[in-house]
């Protein structure tokens, strides 16, 4: 790390001086699935305003794809759930691995009168229903002055005895993935510029040479030529090795002889964006890049030099961004929905054994009987029916 003569690294963006403790950056985004962490490049001021600006559209843009396909964080965690879609007048959630889960219109309804109780429940699972009869039960026993957990669970229960269970077809979701939306080219132009922050040194990379672009990452404002910053590339990824797999998310610096510099974001292999950092006088002939193969992040790699995979001529090249010509994005992507939609399968049916042995109470090491044979298949067998039939199909 390049030390500024007043004692300290300065910020990349604002230029102030970088606490001693501070938290280690992602280069590539966490919810990207990215490991690689930096220190000492970005102030948490910057740091924080980029989380919560251009960094959060660049996460919200890739939601809904790593929830269908189940694309963990650098940091391990799960994939967010998507709130708030709708099928068919229907409002549901999905449940990472594209699981969708119904949210009723009036999940729990209790009429109380001098003469009758009526309740109903509408849930997901045999578990939330449990869950909202009890709170159905606590209200009744408190109107009419009853307490303890006991009268509440007898209520619960006598609740519960008439309930009906269904097995209902997979909902229809429309949705369309916002790649560049927001302010998250803005997010894709920060991460290059601190990778080549990393391989250059903080003094390097704040010198005057780089304000446009650091200007723009703060502000998003471009010049009359929107290119002349970011330019969208819709071209074929050049081959890389196949342990990053057919999405990798990329992230590749680089300059010419003349020291002229660009950055490269690629998003799951699909579309990306050129970046330009310096017109010139950066150290020359240089590049590096940093791949992550989001199907299992720890395939990543910072590979430099004659390791480096993407060509600088194939970036440094100049194409035509109009009329746009989306048909390698959408084939790629295509391969990516193939993927999620098989895995979801696979998921659905692993989970629907799991439930029917569970509920012919067929423990691994038991003696199949006639009587597991006839509960499990006939839990599988309306199962499948409302799933290929697209109706609803009691349990029992």
């Amino acid at each position: 790390m390049n030390i500024n003569r007043q004692g300290g690294p300065h910020c990349i963006l604002c230029r102030g001086q970088i606490p001693e403790k501070t938290k280690p950056e992602h280069v590539l985004l966490n919810a990207l699935g990215g490991r690689m962490t930096v220190n000492h490049v970005i102030c948490p001021s910057c740091n924080h305003k980029m989380g919560i600006g251009p960094d959060n559209d660049l996460a919200d843009s890739v939601a809904f794809i790593r929830n269908i396909c189940g694309f963990k964080a650098g940091d391990g965690d799960e994939p967010p759930e998507i709130r708030g879609l709708e099928s068919g007048g229907t409002k549901l959630d999905l449940i990472p691995g594209m699981r969708p889960r119904l949210r009723p219109k009036q999940p729990l309804d209790i009429q109380i009168t001098d003469k009758d109780i009526r309740v109903q429940v509408n849930a997901n699972s045999r578990q939330e229903a449990e869950k909202l009869a009890k709170g159905a039960a606590a209200k009744i026993a408190k109107q009419f002055g009853r307490k303890g957990g006991d009268v509440i669970e007898l209520i619960a229960q006598d609740l519960l005895k008439d309930s009906t269970s269904f097995f209902s077809p997979a909902p229809s979701i429309s949705y369309q993935a916002g790649f560049g939306q927001g302010k998250s080219q803005q997010a894709a132009a920060k991460a290059c510029l601190v990778l080549w922050a990393k391989h250059c040194g903080n003094d390097e990379v704040n010198s005057k040479r780089y304000d446009a672009v650091r200007h723009y990452i703060l502000t998003g404002e471009k010049t009359d030529n929107p290119e002349e910053i970011v330019k969208l590339d819709t071209r074929t990824l050049p081959d890389l090795p196949e342990r990053f797999g057919l999405h990798p998310n990329i992230i590749w610096v680089g300059s010419d002889p003349a020291g002229q510099t660009y950055g490269y974001f690629r998003l799951y292999g699909a579309i990306g964006w050129r970046i330009a950092l310096c017109g010139q006088d950066a150290p020359v002939s240089r590049h590096v890049c940093l791949i992550s193969n989001p199907y299992d992040n720890r395939s990543w790699a910072l590979l430099e030099r004659a390791e480096n995979p993407i060509d600088h001529d194939w970036v440094f090249a100049q194409w035509e961004t109009w009329p746009p010509d989306y048909r390698n994005v959408q084939s790629r992507m295509a391969l990516l929905l193939k993927y999620a939609h098989a895995k979801s399968q696979d998921d659905w049916m692993a989970n629907l054994v799991r439930e029917g042995l569970e509920k012919a109470d067929c423990r691994e090491g038991d003696i199949i009987t006639p009587g597991h044979i006839e509960i499990f298949s006939n839990y599988i067998g309306r199962a499948l029916t409302a799933h290929i039939l697209k109706t609803t199909v009691p349990e029992e």
